[in-house]
């Protein structure tokens, strides 16, 4: 017998099950009762309500929902039948099926070729499986479907479609039959005829349905069953309004039937009416802001003036929007800002969980060759055993680990990897022809014991990558990466063998239990007999991951609940927030189904009689949510829309708040309020005083005053003091004080700086920085910053091919001095192979501490050199046969003084020659200097070496001629250079080298003086402390500390511009040299 409750949830259906378990226990205290709920929130609202609203003693009273009903008589089932004879069922995930159906698809079944199963794209199949769901839910008999195709009752053009359709929906049904799974749905099918011989069932006086406006066909025919083995009352939610027609539908063609009447039972009638009369007036606010933290921060304060002002508990308040997902990155940070306990059904992915991607990026080396990125971040996380308790006592950097394999140039491979043992000595490695005295470590900012504690992690990872299985079935490889797992990784991966438990929810509260569950769906993938490689397994792990969720805020947490609309259907709250009031958000977009169209689901549901809704129905459910949403505030209503998002961009309301005008329950005018996006425009709102601000919002509001918020700061747990600091600085920087000041560079005691310089002396390449800019000297050579960014290229960079010519050149001279240059340079094949053998050794060396890109790439830069360093000794033998210059050395330290005009010092030079030239007969000296030039342009200011240098561009020629070999030695010459020549080396030009020369009798001509002034303002703004911003389009695009830089700072331009400091620095760069 089914007995039909209906009305509104507030306070009709509400009050006649408190009065129904009233009378039923008063009658008999201790019969038993189930109450059938559609949600576990709706579940635990009911006994809030019947325990401690209403005081009602639920013994022998069971409130549970239509899944737990079905696995306690599941239970019942396998226990009477014996577990060797009944039917067992495993329940899965939609993910198995999925796979199934792949698996299936494999098969090229008859008559499902106008599906193009073969061609489908990964991300169709979980929407194919959608469709072929929905026929299981409405139980649709396979072969009356092909037969109704058959006999026309289809359109002709879509029934080879769906004949294919109809043909994989009976083979998914009789696989998964086979294979002992199913879905919830499934359950309940199977446990529908032992429903009258449950002893559950058989000892329950009464069984209520209440809250459900909508059961598929399994649970339907559940139902049927139940009405013929006791008393059961369905609690239906309708009112005769057109926004609950989706659900008057279902009540007619459905419940009607089953109840065995066609009109609305007189009892609703009556409630309704009574309903109608008691009902309270509800205030409803209309609101909107700009962006998610925005519209959150508005609920905020409301919900703190009620609870401050209204004397409401934060337990009575409820925030709900159609879906939380936009919600899930801000909810938590914006609820703690406010001290504002909640519990929420909002879930967030499981794949942002930081030890979640460390596993992902575990599972993923084999497939990408033990890939850079994924490699540090395993030996670099928090969990990896070998981090957490290092050997030796040497404290792990993994920051320096990281500089160290960018600069080594390690992308992927074993072999790249082994470098690092290779570099520090740390196994044996077969001899090289590289010969080196240099230290191999020398700058790659990282120590032998931290090279070795980075290899002691490496080397066993490595070796556990290399030895996992290649191919395997979907257990074996999941037991395979597990013990990696524990070997490397100080993850807990649960122990839940459990598909059943893995496949009844996609929310969990933990993640230890979400991944435990993972892994047991993986484990539960070997029913389908199937043999995958690695890669496949790896992503099947990716796929699981990023679909299983956590809960947020889980469900033992008490304070305001956060629910999805689906979730908060029949839960009273005395104030309510509907958030996300936006178009295509409430209501959500809906659109057909890609292989069930509306058009065929019609005939399914018309003409054949299969319950199975039209997807475009669904805008019917969801104007009944907002309105059972709307009937679930008891005093107060606050509908909350964006206007636009944080970006600006403007969103359009939902067309659901126009039909607020009509609302009878309001008993106000519907108000508008619009939250400011400018802090100064809120301070005078009623929700934004004192006592509803955030710590962050005050310490806000009192910088906007003035006011010094060191303390507070500090009292939070944030540094004050270095804010204070910051707040001082910027009112400087900020202030329209024409002169430069601290902030702009100028220090007020640069006299460290100033001893190192005497002490060590300054090299021209750092003049050269000071010139071109002094903020740029400043942060290299004063600060010492380094760039913690390091650029990742497969290719060969200006810079590495320059290095890769300087020591090409070096060892193919040396070997050329070795022999007597002039003998060994007049035979073409000794030059060819000194040649050869020098790239090769440069090169080696090179990828011993960089690696070598691509290959061809590589190969192609190796032709390079070896063209330049060919043209180079080619270009120096001709030319040797007029200057008479031959070279004698390479690679030479240097050093020199330079007057101080202002101080009457003398300044220390120091630098390195690239290649030192003597003439035979005279003994006069040339210093030569490489420049490699990867477009092939040789500028004025590169041949114009005189005028470069009185413009402070080119300072290397005219401090090298200052210069005389820093050691004495057999090859020693106590003289200065006679003359410096840069020597250009162009990889496509024609010719491939060019020279340029400076005579270092310019000292003593007319430009002399000029040189001389230009090096005394060079060396007065060091001295100084002078160190402002020089903007310059040829410099600022390359420079690495741009990010620290202030060059689009108005108020900074301003002041540089009109400082006399920076006119003489810019007059430099005008100056004009004197014919000599």
């Amino acid at each position: 017998m089914l007995r039909l409750v209906t009305g509104p949830f507030h306070p009709t259906l509400e009050t006649r099950l408190v009065q129904d378990l009233r009378a039923l226990k008063s009658k008999d205290p201790l019969a038993s009762l189930a109450i059938v709920v559609p949600s576990d929130q709706l579940r635990r609202s009911l006994k809030r309500l019947l325990i401690l609203q209403e005081k009602l003693p639920l013994l022998h009273v069971h409130i549970l929902s239509f899944h737990q009903l079905a696995l306690q008589v599941d239970r019942e089932r396998r226990t009477r039948e014996g577990s060797g004879s009944a039917r067992q069922m495993d329940l899965v995930s939609d993910v198995f099926f999925e796979h199934l159906l792949r698996h299936i698809g494999q098969r090229r079944m008859p008559q499902t070729e106008a599906l193009r199963l073969s061609q489908l794209p990964h991300g169709a199949w979980p929407a194919l499986w959608a469709s072929l769901r929905d026929l299981k839910d409405a139980t649709v008999d396979s072969a009356v479907a092909v037969r109704a195709v058959e006999e026309g009752q289809f359109s002709p053009e879509d029934g080879d479609k769906l004949k294919g359709l109809f043909t994989l929906y009976a083979a998914v049904r009789e696989g998964s039959a086979a294979l002992g799974v199913g879905s919830p749905d499934d359950l309940a099918s199977l446990i529908t005829p032992f429903v009258p011989a449950s002893p559950f069932m058989r000892g329950l006086h009464e069984l209520w349905y209440y809250g459900s406006y909508d059961l598929t066909q399994t649970q339907l025919t559940l139902l049927e069953a139940l009405t013929a083995t006791l008393p059961v009352s369905v609690y239906f939610p309708v009112e005769a309004r057109p926004a609950y027609g989706f659900a008057q539908q279902f009540l007619e063609r459905y419940l009607y039937p089953i109840a065995g009447t066609n009109e609305v039972p007189p009892s609703a009638s009556t409630d309704r009416a009574e309903s109608d009369a008691g009902r309270v007036p509800v205030a409803v606010e209309v609101r909107n802001a700009a962006g998610i933290d925005d519209e959150l921060t508005l609920v905020c304060k409301q919900v703190l003036m009620l609870v401050e002002t209204h004397g409401y508990r934060f337990d009575e308040i409820g925030v709900v929007g159609r879906t939380l997902v936009p919600y899930q990155s801000a909810l938590t940070r914006i609820f703690d800002q406010h001290r504002i306990p909640f519990t929420s059904t909002a879930t967030v992915p499981l794949l942002q969980d930081p030890a979640i991607k460390t596993l992902l990026h575990l599972a993923r080396l084999k497939g990408n060759g033990l890939h850079r990125p994924a490699m540090l971040e395993v030996i670099t996380s928090p969990w990896n055993r070998r981090l957490t308790s290092p050997q030796g006592g040497v404290p792990a950097r993994p920051d320096l680990w990281r500089l160290a394999v960018h600069a080594l140039g390690i992308t992927r491979g074993e072999e790249e990897w082994r470098r690092l043992a290779h570099l520090g000595r740390l196994e044996s490695c077969a001899a090289t022809d590289v010969e080196s005295s240099e230290d191999p470590l020398h700058g790659l900012s990282i120590d032998e014991p931290q090279l070795r504690l980075l290899w002691d992690c490496l080397s066993p990872l490595i070796a556990g990558v290399t030895t996992l299985p290649e191919s395997g079935d979907y257990g074996s490889l999941t037991d395979a990466f597990c013990a990696l797992t524990e070997d490397h990784l100080a993850i807990p991966l649960g122990e839940s063998d459990s598909v059943e438990e893995a496949g009844q929810s996609d929310a969990t509260g933990d993640v230890t239990e979400a991944l435990a569950g993972v892994l047991a769906q993986l484990r539960g993938l070997d029913r389908l007999d199937v043999r995958i490689t690695w890669q496949e397994w790896a992503d099947t792990f990716e796929e699981l991951l990023g679909r299983t969720t956590c809960v947020l805020a889980p469900p033992s947490h008490t304070g305001v609940h956060v629910l999805d609309a689906m979730a908060a259907r029949g839960v009273g709250f005395r104030a309510l927030f509907l958030v996300g009031m936006n178009e295509k958000i409430f209501p959500r977009f809906i659109h057909e189904d890609g292989f069930l169209r509306d058009s065929h689901r019609l005939v399914l549901s018309e003409t054949l009689g299969y319950k199975i809704d039209q997807k475009l129905q669904g805008y019917g459910e969801e104007a009944l949510l907002f309105e059972l949403l709307q009937a679930s505030a008891r005093e107060r209503l606050y509908l909350s829309y964006q206007r636009a998002d944080a970006a600006g961009r403007p969103l359009a309301p939902s067309g659901y708040l126009d039909a607020l005008q009509s609302v009878p329950r309001a008993a106000e005018p519907q108000s508008l309020f619009a939250v400011p996006r400018r802090w100064k425009d809120r301070a005078a709102l009623p929700l934004f005083i004192p006592p509803l601000l955030t710590r962050e919002e005050h310490t806000v509001s009192s910088v906007l005053h003035g006011h010094e918020v060191s303390a507070l700061l500090t009292a939070g747990g944030r540094d004050g003091e270095v804010f204070s600091h910051g707040l001082a600085a910027q009112s400087l920087i900020e202030s329209g004080v024409p002169a430069l000041n601290a902030y702009d560079g100028m220090l007020t005691d640069a006299t460290a700086h100033w001893t190192r310089i005497s002490e060590h002396g300054v090299s021209p390449t750092a003049l050269e920085a000071y010139a071109r800019c002094p903020f740029q000297y400043f942060s290299a050579h004063v600060l010492d910053l380094e760039s913690v960014r390091q650029s990742v290229s497969m290719e060969l960079s200006p810079p590495a091919m320059g290095q890769l010519c300087h020591e090409a050149l070096r060892h193919c001279y040396l070997a050329l001095i070795r022999q007597g240059w002039v003998a060994a340079t007049s035979s073409p094949a000794v030059v060819a192979a000194e040649v050869t053998q020098a790239v090769t050794q440069a090169f080696t060396a090179y990828a011993m501490t960089h690696g070598t890109g691509y290959a061809l790439t590589w190969q192609l830069a190796q032709e390079t050199v070896r063209h330049l360093v060919e043209a180079t000794v080619r270009f120096d033998r001709e030319a040797a046969a007029t200057s008479g210059f031959i070279p004698v050395e390479c690679e030479i330290d240097a050093k020199g003084v330079l007057q101080d005009g202002t101080t009457g010092d003398v300044i220390a030079l120091r630098g390195r020659w690239d290649r030192l030239d003597r003439h035979p007969l005279s003994g006069a000296l040339r210093i030569i200097d490489y420049k490699y030039r990867a477009n092939d342009r040789v500028e004025a200011k590169d041949r114009q070496l005189l005028q470069a240098a009185v413009r402070a561009q080119r300072l290397q020629p005219a401090l090298y001629a200052l210069m005389a070999v820093a050691e004495s030695g057999e090859q020693a010459h106590s003289l200065q250079p006679e003359q410096v020549e840069f020597v250009y080396l162009l990889p496509q030009g024609m010719p491939a080298v060019e020279r340029a020369s400076f005579a270092a009798s310019c000292w003593q001509g007319a430009s002399g003086p000029m040189l001389s002034r230009t090096m005394q303002v060079l060396l007065d703004g060091i001295r100084s402390g002078r160190h402002f911003i020089v903007p310059d389009a040829a410099h600022c695009d390359y420079c690495e500390f741009a990010t620290a830089c202030r060059k689009a700072h108005q108020p900074s331009l301003w002041r540089l511009r009109r400082s006399p400091l920076a006119g003489a620095l810019h007059a430099v760069r005008l100056q004009k040299v004197a014919r000599d």
